[in-house]
């Protein structure tokens, strides 16, 4: 049942890993490194699934972003190197711990709210770019600081 609402939703494909959080946590750690770079699916999960996650996914370099709406998901929000929460069904201490708040609960907020990112860094980016590149041009052109007055 899983592997068919997440196929319909994009989430599974093809090679993927889908696993339930009991099942998860009995691997060896062995076994949980070579699976998580294709877990796609971690089903009924409970926090203490979530969290052995993270921290494997931290072990591999991985960046991530992970999402939670109640008291029991804060400690993993704070693990994550983005934690998402939402904003009208969870619980205040989820909302006191992310970087990222949804107003609207609506997932797809997660990608406009990246898009915006990345105008924003990119926008950053180029000024810096600009600044440093006009700074030095003024360095070299004039080393003393020194204006000409007409």
């Amino acid at each position: 049942m899983v592997c068919l609402i997440t196929t319909e939703c994009g989430i599974y494909t093809a090679g993927g890993i889908v696993m339930e959080g009991p099942v998860f946590c009995q691997l060896d750690e062995s076994q949980m490194l070579k699976i998580v770079p294709r877990l796609q699916v971690l089903a009924r999960s409970k926090p203490k699934d979530k969290k052995i996650l993270v921290e494997k996914l931290h072990a591999l370099g991985e960046i991530i972003a992970i999402t939670g709406d109640g008291t029991n998901d804060s400690p993993t929000l704070k693990m994550a190197h983005v934690g998402l929460s939402m904003g009208i069904a969870g619980t205040e201490v989820a909302r006191e711990v992310p970087d990222i708040i949804l107003m609207d609960n609506n997932f797809s907020s997660i990608v406009k709210a990246i898009m915006w990112g990345h105008c924003v860094n990119d926008a950053v980016r180029k000024f810096l770019q600009f600044q440093i590149s006009y700074s030095t041009l003024l360095t070299v052109t004039n080393p003393w600081g020194c204006q000409r007055v007409i």
